[in-house]
């Protein structure tokens, strides 16, 4: 599975789960892209953090670049996943899919949003003083 398509897919069982659990009065396609957002929001600050535990360089961010960080992550997924109706295009990409593939998917996604939740808590531990 490329790039691409594992970004894709990781939206598409977001949105999935987000629309059988609450149905589509909480808006599971800005929830989709909350979630890859989210995701590739820590895995930048999880890369940062690694430079900054290994060069033992200080970054100092101000909140204002997060949040204009965020919100760039936020317009670039829109565009990519749900500008000019691409979502029906994603979901038919991955609507055959059998059971066993939907098994092994939803496994895959959950340990890539457990791994990226806990390489940047590790991360924090190693910078936070103290830990040390």
């Amino acid at each position: 599975m490329t790039f691409i398509k594992a970004y894709k897919y990781l939206f598409y069982r977001t949105y999935i789960w987000q629309l059988r659990m609450f149905g589509r009065r909480n808006n599971p396609e800005f929830l989709g892209i909350l979630a890859n957002s989210l995701c590739v929001f820590f895995n930048l600050l999880t890369l940062l953090a690694g430079f900054q535990i290994i060069t033992g360089h200080t970054f100092r961010t101000e909140k204002l670049f997060a949040i204009v960080g965020m919100l760039l992550l936020l317009g670039f997924n829109y565009i990519f996943f749900l500008h000019n109706g691409k979502m029906r295009l994603i979901l038919a990409e991955f609507a055959g899919e059998t059971e066993n593939q939907k098994k092994r998917g939803g496994i895959l996604c959950w340990a890539y949003v457990i791994g990226t939740y806990l390489a940047f808590l590790v991360s924090v531990l190693i910078l936070s003083p103290g830990v040390n």
